[in-house]
């Protein structure tokens, strides 16, 4: 379905069609149409999928022991950050919104601000309350395209605007305003809270989705079809201008519903995240005044999950209201309003750790209150919350006498290394941004796994693609551990491991044989041999 008319873009290139093909892969009886589809699939991935959809670069990072983290000041010079996000593959910078209306970048081989702002629109920006400059996310071909797209509420009428935004070509640290394009305005009537904000690319459709809020008032928009307001939206902007609707989404083919709606009943989702590794959708929505919520959605969802605010908050009863379309689902993550312990009065939503220097702590999603300042980590396993952590002490302990407080939102590096935005509170006069490090920076002992070739610490489709990159194109050049690309201890490193990975992935295959269980020479008889301290 076509957006407004008038509108023109240009295209980019999708990543369902290849899960498509493996679904289609599944339901062939002759292993060798099998092989021959998945090594189709090879071919598009190694010839057209972005390194970037599938985790940071760890070329040079030593990893260190994760089980215990705290927080280190990257800088204290900002004013009311709101959000952190870097381009794909760039790991030299850091981009971080302030809420009053610019984006500023942070210079990451010294941890130093730059004065002058990537991009100021604080004349047409309204603000502060919950209202500013809310969002920002890059396309991912900025590299090529230098698109980065962002979210504030209207100076003129707090109508909620998204805007592409280009680079410019002679200078990457500064954006040309002249080139601001709508893609998206949402009418926001009366009350200038509850705007969501968040952009985010969906890490294997390329999609952006955008978190809106309900509006503020009685909240009645989430559940109305016909409304945007309160809802998760996705939208394909390289097939139309300003976009299009992707033809997948839940409501495309419905009359009675507005079709750019992914997910509804929602409150005031801030903020919302993909785990670059399995296309996870965790959301933090803010609840009205008993609960606060993290809803779930796992990466293989065809959308169209319904929250239940304003029938309900949280997983408790809230109203008569009706229910509007969608399949009424239940957070994964609740807690009271109060004071002490695991409550608070508004979450703040938070990333899946995917960084290169804690291994241990892979996996894990942050989260926050706004009010009592508590941050914790939970992990997703079947569907199924478990392993909840406060780390609050842990975050706070090498940073006395100052205490990280009034968290407004986390973020990651093009590492994957998690960040989490500080406004002024208590005990500090300007906005800073933290950092994530292990308690203890030493190297760790490591131990290699068979298959996992870009050394994350698990098995995915990323490793075929690390794979096939170092063997068609060299890219790296050198592996820290030759043993762990072996995917089916052949002895060689050929095209056949990618496959022996994604056929256990995907069509229930075997899994890749277990190496001995330490990282010395590898056992099998062949000329490969785990030689590093840092295989895995």
């Amino acid at each position: 379905m076509n957006a407004a008319p008038g509108f023109r873009s240009g295209n980019s290139l999708r990543l369902p069609p290849i899960f498509l093909r493996l679904r289609a892969a599944a339901q062939l009886g002759a292993p060798a149409l099998r092989c021959a589809l998945l090594c189709s699939i090879f071919c598009t991935l190694l010839c057209s999928v972005p390194a970037a959809v599938f985790g940071g670069d760890c070329d040079g990072v030593s990893p260190a022991d994760g089980s215990e983290i705290r927080a280190e000041l990257v800088t204290d010079g900002l004013h009311n950050p709101v959000g952190v996000a870097a381009p794909p593959l760039d790991t030299e910078r850091l981009f971080v919104v302030e809420q009053q209306g610019q984006i500023r970048i942070v210079n990451l081989a010294d941890d130093s601000l730059r004065v002058q702002p990537f991009l100021d629109i604080h004349t047409k920006t309204r603000c502060c309350g919950e209202e500013g400059l809310l969002g920002l996310a890059f396309h991912p071909h900025y590299a090529e395209n230098r698109y980065f797209y962002i979210f504030y509420a209207k100076r003129s009428d707090g109508n909620l605007t998204v805007e592409r935004y280009e680079a410019r070509s002679d200078d990457p640290n500064s954006a040309d305003p002249a080139s601001a394009k709508t893609i998206l305005g949402i009418y926001h009537p009366v009350y200038g809270n509850h705007n969501g904000g968040q952009l985010a690319f969906g890490p294997f459709d390329g999609y952006l989705y955008i978190g809106v809020g309900d509006g503020g008032g009685d909240g009645t928009p989430s559940q109305d079809p016909l409304n945007l307001l309160g809802k998760i939206l996705r939208i394909d902007v390289d097939g139309g201008d300003p976009y299009v609707v992707p033809p997948t989404n839940p409501f495309a083919m419905h009359q009675d519903v507005l079709p750019e709606i992914w997910a509804l009943g929602l409150r005031n989702p801030w903020r919302f995240s993909f785990d670059p590794e399995n296309g996870d959708l965790y959301i933090g929505d803010v609840g009205q005044g008993a609960w606060e919520e993290v809803d779930w959605q796992s990466g293989a969802s065809e959308g169209g999950e319904n929250y239940g605010w304003r029938q309900r908050e949280g997983s408790r009863p809230y109203s008569s209201s009706d229910l509007g379309p969608g399949k009424l689902t239940s957070p994964v993550f609740e807690y009271p309003h109060g004071t002490a312990g695991v409550t608070g009065c508004s979450v703040t939503g938070g990333v899946v750790y995917r960084g290169c220097r804690m291994p241990e702590l892979r996996g894990a999603y942050f989260v926050a209150d706004f009010c009592t300042n508590w941050v914790a980590t939970f992990r997703m396993e079947d569907g199924v919350r478990n392993e909840l952590e406060l780390r609050t002490a842990e975050v706070n302990s090498r940073i006395v006498p100052y205490y990280i407080d009034e968290i407004s939102s986390f973020g990651v590096d093009a590492r994957g290394e998690v960040y989490i935005c500080d406004l002024p509170g208590a005990n500090d006069q300007l906005g800073a941004l933290w950092r994530i490090v292990p308690k203890l920076p030493g190297p760790i002992e490591r131990r290699f796994r068979r298959g996992d070739a870009n050394g994350d610490g698990s098995l995915g489709i990323s490793d075929a693609v690390y794979m096939l990159r170092h063997l068609f194109r060299g890219e790296p050049e050198q592996v820290p551990c030759d043993d762990a690309l072996d995917t089916n201890d052949s002895g060689d490193l050929d095209v056949s491991d990618a496959v022996y990975g994604l056929l256990h992935l995907f069509l229930g295959g075997p899994a890749p044989p277990i190496p001995n269980t330490g990282c010395g020479l590898d056992p099998s008889d062949d000329n490969l041999d785990c030689r590093t301290d840092t295989c895995l």
